[in-house]
């Protein structure tokens, strides 16, 4: 793998210091080191920060982010001029701790879903989006004959987490267009992954479903789609993939993780660069 492609959100300069940097007026947190002492350490630290906010919302009380000062003298989860309600800080915190766990099983880099939504110059997805167990994707588009948009059906294969489908809402409209024009009762695309996956990535798979970190039914594989997408034939992709997989944060809010990426596109270098943050990410 290689760890230019993976860009992190910012660097820290060695001699770093502070745990806490503002970054457009959010609170994020930058590790220092990535010694797993230290994320060990700082992950009892987050754990010890949860349970004063947790009491503080038992009290029924306002927990307050504390000073800068109050960081430079060893306060871990704190910043100037912030203010947050007890569950948005728990929240916060619980999503950091996360990350800081993830980390430590050496899953570092988070994946934003966004990537999943380019569409091509026709209107169609850029990428399409596999589970481990099926190499087919799909999707599926019938108008109402009513013209009633709620009435609109489609349909993605394979089933995907909410946060995935939704990405695709673009390649459906041009869909739905191109049925409405063409008058048909339905139209749709499909392709199949025909591409071979490295031992390498076959055992880091392996291992990913050993860790019990993910969710076994939120594991994926995020491909470039054929050059040309057809209505009356499924295309055969060989391209290699993105393999990523869904883990439930807090408040069963998910997030996804790389494991692993090989031979990348340029097009799939473009999606790491810009949605494949380093940990802990965005707080």
């Amino acid at each position: 793998m290689n760890d230019s492609l993976l860009r992190p959100m910012m660097r820290v300069a060695a001699d770093e210091n502070d745990l806490f940097k503002k970054v457009q007026g959010r609170v994020v947190v930058v590790p220092r080191s990535q010694n797993p002492d230290w994320l060990e350490k700082t992950e009892i630290s987050i754990g010890q920060e949860i349970e004063r906010v947790e009491r503080y919302i038992e009290e029924g009380e306002k927990p307050l982010l504390r000073t800068r000062k109050a960081i430079q003298t060893g306060s871990y989860f704190g910043a100037e001029d912030v203010e947050e309600m007890g569950p948005e800080a728990l929240f916060r915190l619980q999503n950091t701790l996360l990350h800081f766990q993830m980390a430590r099983k050496r899953y570092r880099y988070r994946l934003h879903p966004e990537f999943l939504s380019w569409v091509r110059q026709d209107g169609l997805p850029r990428f399409m989006t596999l589970t481990w167990d099926s190499p087919d994707f799909s999707i599926s588009v019938t108008p109402d004959p009513s013209g009633d948009s709620p009435q609109h059906k489609f349909d993605i294969r394979p089933y995907l987490h909410p946060d995935l489908a939704v990405q695709y809402v673009g390649a459906v409209k041009t869909l739905l267009k191109l049925a409405q024009v063409s008058r048909s009762s339905s139209v749709g695309i499909s392709a199949r992954f025909a591409g071979s996956i490295p031992l390498t990535t076959k055992r880091k798979m392996e291992k990913a479903l050993e860790s019990g970190l993910f969710d076994t039914d939120h594991l994926y594989i995020a491909s470039i789609g054929p050059d040309v997408w057809s209505m009356q034939k499924t295309p055969r992709v060989k391209k290699d993939p993105i393999v990523f997989g869904g883990v439930a944060g807090p408040g069963n809010v998910y997030q996804f993780y790389m494991i692993d990426i090989f031979d990348p596109t340029s097009i799939e270098k473009a999606a790491a660069e810009m949605y494949l943050h380093d940990f802990p990410g965005r707080a």
